[in-house]
């Protein structure tokens, strides 16, 4: 059996192995992140020199405490409470879109390896539509994964208010913009706080753009054998 080698197979096939590998990193490690760094206005003493690292996911916290005495890290299971459940709600539905995208990236992955092993000349000519087609299920998922975890400010917001808060003490920056920093000064004491996404999102964002130049190569110019008879 004769294989079926061509450029946008090949091309194919990297491209989707490239968002096989981001999608596992998306849903193994943290999306979210929180840094808090304390200094001395005066920068005469250290006791008030902290920096507190807060990484984020669905399932935990992982909080690192620097200070002059040294380094510490933990992490901290997360229960669902009325405090965070909306917050929880976005990071599982973006775990879970990236999780059905990575499925199905690893079915268009498989369909692919076949064609270049010559094996679609035994297969029904309708697995030709599947394979051309399945990618758009995948860059459907990343997309949804990437713009649903956008929402977390608000989802943080509505959290703060149903813990108590009013519109006023709730609307922070941190409950707006998605990422951002901002520093007070009290005189005595510098408190800079920075939050953004971090390794997971980033990783989907790798991973959207490389499934769509997958799917556009895969449909627009990747032959399958039905579609190029002997």
């Amino acid at each position: 059996m004769a294989l079926n080698i061509t450029k946008p197979g090949i091309a194919t096939f990297i491209l989707f192995g490239l968002v096989w590998i981001t999608l596992i990193i998306s849903f193994s490690t943290y999306w979210y992140r929180l840094k808090i760094e304390s200094s001395s206005s005066s920068g005469s003493t250290e006791e008030n020199d902290f920096t507190i690292t807060v990484n984020m996911k669905y399932n935990e916290f992982k909080v690192t405490q620097e200070t002059s005495f040294g380094k510490t890290t933990g992490t901290t299971d997360i229960k669902e409470t009325d405090q965070n459940r909306n917050q929880l709600a976005i990071f599982k539905t973006s775990l879970a879109f990236s999780v059905i995208g990575w499925l199905f990236v690893t079915a268009s992955l498989v369909m692919v390896m076949a064609n270049i092993a010559g094996l679609f000349i035994k297969l029904p000519k309708v697995a030709v539509l599947i394979a051309k087609f399945t990618p758009i299920v995948t860059l459907g998922c990343c997309f949804i994964a990437l713009f649903v975890f956008l929402g977390l400010p608000n989802a943080t917001k509505r959290d703060c208010m149903n813990s108590g808060g009013n519109e006023d003490t709730c609307s922070t920056d941190q409950n707006i913009h998605f990422m951002g920093s901002h520093t007070e000064d009290t005189g005595n004491i510098i408190v800079k706080t920075a939050w953004g996404p971090t390794t997971s999102w980033a990783a989907i964002v790798c991973a959207t753009a490389l499934q769509l130049a997958g799917t556009i190569v895969n449909i627009m110019f990747q032959k399958y054998e039905h579609e190029t008879p002997k």
